[in-house]
């Protein structure tokens, strides 16, 4: 699943505790915080080849905040399958990666077909998704 610009969630499996196994990447800046879990991160990429990465395991009705704009909950967990929540500002666009993959490509053949070089650039995310944390 894709966040925003730059923020990858793989769901990796399920533990024998029912209790879900996500992984967050990113090529910029990457800030988790959960309560629920006591878990507060802020990791950097150290280049756009080597994301920072982190794996969660987070059980029913335990919330992560990502970058400090997105939420998500896990909601189910049954069997291998996990339903999962998300919170975001309506400017923050969240996509699996093949729906993702799908828009830029009928992107890509309707702008061919206007005769213009690229398509529309899409609308600029919020900066906790964008860019590296706000100096301090």
């Amino acid at each position: 699943m894709l966040i925003g610009p730059s923020i990858k969630l793989k769901f990796i499996g399920v533990d024998s505790g029912r209790l879900a196994r996500l992984e967050f990447s990113s090529n910029r800046h990457l800030k988790l915080v959960s309560p629920d879990i006591a878990l507060s991160r802020d990791i950097s990429a150290e280049s756009p080849e080597s994301p920072a990465r982190y794996e969660v395991v987070l059980s029913v009705n335990q919330r992560i905040s990502v970058n400090d704009i997105v939420e998500i909950a896990i909601v189910a967990v049954k069997g291998e399958q996990v339903r999962l929540g998300l919170e975001a500002p309506d400017e923050v666009h969240i996509f699996r990666e093949e729906v993702h993959a799908e828009i830029l490509q009928e992107g890509f053949k309707a702008s061919r077909k206007e005769g213009e070089d690229a398509p529309e650039k899409p609308r600029r995310p919020p900066r906790e998704l964008e860019d590296e944390p706000p100096p301090e």
